[in-house]
């Protein structure tokens, strides 16, 4: 039974979208930041029990991070469209995600496995989640001219950080290993190997 309790938890949350959504435009903001802390939530409880419990299956791989996404993207848009964060930075962060996206794929085909994020992507995840929590408040705490410019900047700043995680993540492991590979085939094919291992 352990074995599917972090499946089951990830199942839950992409069965939050939805809820979120219709308690967005429906009901109290305070009450959609619960469903979204709730989501969150559930991100680093499964999370956390897939370590301990050293749970690892095909779906967790897939949907865990999809369904992080696809609650964050959908709080965004929600959040945008009630003119809560500026129109500009939410698209170079869903052109960031879509080349990412993109660049995942394209990586995973050619060597035949996921390269996941570090702790540079990592970090400038969580500070976009914070970000985006607080910008749910922005009509309480942000609602003087001054209140709203910080919070501008704030989002500005988890968007440029966002873009320096994905070069970081684009040199680490597409430019590097190009480059190895053309000083020398015979080791960047070895290290390839080496990474599959």
């Amino acid at each position: 039974m352990k074995k599917h309790i972090p499946n089951i938890i990830t199942a839950f949350r992409l069965a939050l979208v939805p809820v979120f959504i219709a308690v967005f435009f429906n009901c109290d903001i305070r009450w959609t930041f619960a469903v979204f802390l709730v989501a969150s939530a559930s991100d680093l409880l499964d999370g956390y029990l897939a370590r301990k419990w050293q749970v690892v299956s095909e779906f967790g791989k897939l949907f865990d991070p999809l369904a992080d996404k696809f609650m964050q993207i959908t709080a965004v848009v929600c959040l945008t469209i009630k003119g809560m964060i500026p129109l500009i930075p939410v698209i170079i962060a869903f052109s960031k995600e879509a080349l990412m996206l993109v660049g995942g794929l394209v990586i995973t085909k050619k060597r035949g496995f996921a390269v996941y994020s570090n702790i540079v992507g990592k970090l400038a995840s969580f500070f976009f989640s914070l970000v985006v929590c607080l910008c749910f408040f922005k009509d309480f705490w942000f609602a003087t001219p001054a209140g709203s410019t910080v919070l501008d900047v704030l989002v500005w700043t988890a968007v440029v950080f966002s873009v320096i995680a994905m070069v970081q993540y684009a040199v680490i492991n597409v430019f590097k290993p190009m480059a190895a590979k053309r000083s020398d085939p015979e080791q960047g094919a070895h290290s390839e190997t080496d990474c599959s291992e």
